[in-house]
């Protein structure tokens, strides 16, 4: 009996099959060919990469756009909160501060910080307020910003809870956890992830972010309007810090977080804490659950950058994408690339194009207000694409799945149209996870 059960533990340890490799390129390029993705992809098993590449446009000063590969370098928005929870972890077993000091011992100002646990910034726990739902962030986010500035916007914006009433995600907790990181450890953040993380495994590829040039193969964001990709300006990197500020590849990624997995960065105890899971937050890592598995990691999106890094401690697999260009689900296609990994089967990515009569567009465009929420909805068209924009947010575009429904997958919005009355509709329902919200024609 043990000899079967050394030879199945063998077998998930076995490199991704030829096979799989060519099935894992076939789906990246239909979505890359039908416009729906432009990304670089990276599946490790057992610490070892074994695929790597990419798909799309590189930097829009590059000769021709340029071309992304698999050493291209991405901002990977969120993920950066797991490198800041792992040096919290870090600092905790070195004994400079615990998961129950107060927030009051390096911000006073904050609302409630003599309250306010390390615990509690690290899974969403502390009620401070999103500074970057802010009606004002969205003009302000790319101008340079000072760490007294921040810490100021942070602290007067308005207090969503008590703390540890419950669990809601704010970018807020982990831009002081990076300046907490600095305060202990004497250095900048660029410099900590430095030493604390990229010596340590040996990364390549990984840095706080910058402006982005493809001389360092870095990659620029783009949306998809009707003449093709077009950029997207850059939130200014002096803003995101521990929240979501460095850059990566997906071949890094994964080799980063089977090394926090594997007892390279923290004990396990510290993991142990990291992924126990209150209210569906961990200490900077999610859950997901696919294909009857338990996956761990985190999603980034930043400007039109959107990303995704995935572990199964199972069998030792990680996957990660980072995209600069979307149009598609890029949790449906990690996990999908994920399964493919596995040897499981997968069903072709939807990317039928659906199109709306021009002669229509005017049904659906419009000014729409939300009671509930004091804002407006504004549906305009560029061409034969339908545009919203929320009062203090960028535009993005929607994408047809029928005629009364539109999505926009990047941020998994659902927008269903109803009450057709003549040459318009005049009411539209606006879905995102559990939080549905009517917009009433004006």
């Amino acid at each position: 009996m043990k000899k079967i059960i050394a030879f199945l533990l063998l077998l998930s340890l076995l490199p991704i099959a030829k096979g799989q490799d060519t099935k894992l390129n076939d789906y990246l390029y239909k979505l890359y060919n039908t416009d729906k993705l432009m990304a670089s992809v990276a599946v490790s098993k057992n610490g070892r990469v074994d695929f790597e590449k990419g798909y799309g446009h590189l930097n829009y000063k590059s000769k021709e756009w340029g071309t992304v590969n698999a050493y291209t370098k991405y901002r990977i928005g969120s993920i950066t909160k797991t490198f800041t929870a792992t040096m919290i972890m870090q600092l905790v077993e070195k004994g400079a501060l615990s998961l129950d000091t107060k927030l009051s011992k390096f911000f006073k100002d904050v609302p409630n910080a003599s309250k306010i646990t390390i615990e509690q910034l690290l899974n969403h726990h502390s009620g401070i307020g999103d500074f970057t739902k802010s009606s004002t962030y969205l003009i302000s986010s790319f101008d340079e910003t000072s760490k007294a500035s921040l810490i100021a916007k942070i602290a007067t914006a308005p207090t969503s809870f008590k703390p540890g009433e419950k669990g809601e995600y704010s970018n807020s907790n982990f831009v002081l956890l990076g300046f907490i990181v600095e305060s202990i450890s004497g250095m900048g953040y660029d410099l900590a992830v430095q030493r604390m993380i990229v010596d340590k495994l040996g990364l390549k590829d990984t840095y706080y972010g910058m402006d982005a040039t493809p001389e360092r193969n870095e990659a620029t964001s783009f949306s998809l309007s009707t003449s093709g990709w077009k950029k997207l300006p850059e939130t200014h990197m002096s803003i995101p810090g521990g929240a979501g500020g460095i850059v990566s590849t997906p071949a890094d990624l994964c080799t980063f977080i089977y090394g926090l997995f594997n007892g390279k960065l923290v004990s396990e105890a510290s993991l142990d804490k990291m992924i126990s899971l209150q209210d569906g937050f961990g200490l900077g890592i999610f859950e997901y659950k696919t294909a009857n598995k338990t996956l761990y990691g985190h999603t980034g999106a930043i400007d039109g950058f959107a990303s995704m890094l995935v572990y199964d401690p199972s069998t030792k697999t990680a996957v990660a994408l980072c995209a600069n260009g979307v149009n598609y689900n890029t949790k449906d296609a990690t996990y999908d690339l994920y399964k493919i990994s596995q040897g499981m089967s997968v069903g072709t990515p939807d990317v039928e194009k659906i199109k709306v009569d021009k002669d229509k567009l005017p049904l659906y465009t419009g000014q729409f207000y939300s009671q509930e929420l004091g804002a407006m909805l504004s549906v305009d068209h560029i061409d034969q694409t339908l545009m919203a924009r929320l009062d203090g947010q960028g535009a993005f575009p929607l994408t047809p799945v029928k005629e009364e429904q539109f999505v926009y997958d990047l941020y998994e919005v659902k927008i269903d149209y109803e009450d057709l009355d003549g040459n318009a509709f005049n009411r539209l329902k606006l879905t995102q996870g559990t939080k549905v919200v009517v917009f009433e024609r004006r």
